[in-house]
């Protein structure tokens, strides 16, 4: 099975990710079966391209991000710390960092070293689709996941590194919060937000779950 295909910025490549564990190369205009990039343990589930077309980021179900060169096929960085499957990896506008998901977290790595940058926790359920976006004020990421809810997040940047800023979320019935910034966030129903700024005031645990049965906005 073909899990993800993606083209290259210039159109001219297209890369897709199986379950025979490769990362497979193609010309667009040929055909032609270029690299057969091999590596991953197990099937691959998400590529995409670096926004200058040189680097590829694949994501497996070894819990795995592999980073590629896009000419070579030679394997760059293999990014390690998920704990169950990578579902979905983007690079951020730039192509400096790459965010990734798939445990119920998401991790920021820098490109250039491997190094994970941050983790964004607080998920109920797995997490199964990022994405990017640079804003005039800021940057960004979405996420989606098997607990039905689609969020926002500021990334911040301090001396002490990335921290995510929960800015709005979907209606859902469980939020976790944990390790997360909560500036003004969005789209929760009343009682969701009353315990959060109950949350915010208390501040005594690492981790908490809100159940909520009324309906969400």
């Amino acid at each position: 099975s073909v899990y993800s295909v993606v083209y290259s910025p210039s159109g001219t490549q297209i890369a897709s990710g199986s379950s025979d564990k490769t990362v497979r190369l193609w010309d667009a205009h040929s055909r032609a079966l270029g690299h057969i990039l091999e590596g991953h343990t197990h099937w691959v589930i998400s590529v995409v391209y670096s926004p200058s077309g040189t680097q590829i980021a694949s994501g497996s179900m070894d819990n795995t991000v592999r980073l590629w060169d896009a000419h070579s096929g030679a394997l760059e960085h293999t990014l390690e710390g998920h704990t169950h499957f990578v579902y979905s990896v983007v690079y951020s506008p730039s192509g400096t960092q790459i965010a990734s998901c798939g445990d119920k977290t998401v991790r920021l790595w820098d490109v250039a070293s491997g190094e994970c940058l941050s983790v964004i926790q607080g998920f109920s359920w797995y997490v199964t689709s990022v994405a990017w976006k640079a804003l005039p004020d800021g940057a960004y990421l979405v996420t989606g996941g098997d607990d039905k809810s689609v969020r926002t997040w500021a990334l911040k940047q301090d001396r002490e590194g990335y921290k995510a800023v929960l800015h709005w979320s979907s209606g859902h019935d469980v939020l976790t919060v944990q390790g997360a910034l909560l500036e003004g966030v969005q789209g929760l129903s009343e009682v969701n937000r009353a315990l959060l700024e109950q949350r915010d005031r208390d501040d005594n645990s690492d981790e908490e779950d809100f159940s909520d049965d009324s309906d969400e906005e």
